[in-house]
């Protein structure tokens, strides 16, 4: 029974090297590093311009 995924032609080649793979990764990195950033930098803004600087931070 012949197999549907030649594995001698997929020896050494790494999912990097797929351009689509590697777009996805980078936009999925920038969006997690961004929800990040904002979550902690959007509070302190806010502390700082009501005046009260009270920052309580939830974890």
């Amino acid at each position: 029974m012949p197999s549907c995924v030649d594995s001698s032609t997929h020896v050494g080649t790494s999912p990097l090297r797929h351009r689509d793979l590697r777009t996805f990764l980078i936009g999925q990195s920038a969006g997690v590093t961004g929800s990040s950033i904002g979550s902690v930098v959007i509070p302190v803004l806010a502390d700082r311009c009501s005046g009260r600087h009270q920052l309580i931070i939830v974890t």
